[in-house]
Order: C-alpha cells, then structure tokens, then sequence
C-alpha cells in the first residue's frame, strides 16, 4: 500500500520524538511535548467520525509544522539544537528521501514561474525567508526576490477581498 503525505510527515514527527526523547535543552523538550500532544489530537480527530477530518486535510499542516520545526531548533542556537538540527535533517531524509530535494524544488517552480499561486506556495517562500535569515543573513537579494513575491500574492489577496 501506498503511503500518503500524511503518513510519511506523521512518521517523520514519531521518529523525531523518539530521537530527541533524550535532550536536556528545555526548548526541544517542549517542541517534542506539542508535538505529541498534536498527534494525540490529529488521532482524536481522525478516529472519531462526527469531525469528518480527513488525513489530506492534516497533511499539508504537518509539513509546514515540520518546516517552522526546523527553523525553531536553528533559531535556539546551542549545542543540543545544533544535534537536533543534525538529526532533524537525517529523520527527514530517512523517512522520506527526497523531502529536502522536494521543498527546493517547488521554490525552484515557484521562483521561476515568477509568482506565488496558492497559501501552500506563500508558506514555502515565507518559510524560505526565515531560513535564509537564520542562516544566511547576507544574502539580502535573494531574500528580498522572495519578499517581493509574498508582496506580490498578499497585494492580490487584499484587492481580491475588496471586490
């Protein structure tokens, strides 16, 4: 059987908090706590029929999640978050080979096509800026090239809600 999105990126959160179960660093542990209290919840949801929740609903959610995640064990800057990053990049590798490769690649389609489509789009770009200024603070024209197309797709946003 085929695994879904939803599947692969929960798989992705259980491995992490069975990998990062051990840290000291009180930032990761409360990272592990939401995310087990999150997938208790999504079970919740999913288990019970009256919510109608499907796991394509939850999926996009959890890899966006995965996303900020990073971002938060680089932006806690010690030396656990720096293991948790390693082990961050390696759980997403394993699970899912091509998941990096993935999310370049749809910023490659998306700068390229010159414009963000969908909220799916503008959260990879918004996620991209964050990165890129965690970790590469000089490259001010590549992220203003991305600022310019969140810009461009909220501008559009605000006078589709005006008509």
């Amino acid at each position: 059987m085929k695994r879904t999105k939803y599947d692969i990126n929960r798989s992705i959160y259980e491995s992490l908090i069975s990998k990062l179960n051990d840290t000291s660093d009180p930032q990761v542990k409360r990272l592990i706590g939401s995310w087990t209290v999150s997938l208790r919840q999504m079970d919740s949801w999913l288990s019970d029929p009256k919510t109608k929740i499907k796991k394509s609903a939850l999926a996009t959610g959890l890899e966006q999640g995965l996303m900020d995640a990073y971002l938060m064990l680089i932006q806690i800057n010690n030396e656990e978050s720096t293991e948790a990053c390693r082990i961050f990049l390696s759980v997403c590798e394993n699970i899912d080979e091509a998941f990096i490769l993935k999310r370049n690649n749809r910023i490659s389609k998306i700068l390229s096509r010159g414009k963000i489509r969908n909220e799916q789009d503008y959260y990879l770009i918004r996620n991209k800026i964050d990165e890129l200024s965690l970790l590469s603070p000089s490259s001010h024209s590549e992220i203003a090239s991305y600022d310019q197309l969140l810009y461009e797709f909220e501008n559009k946003r605000v006078q589709n809600n005006v008509k």
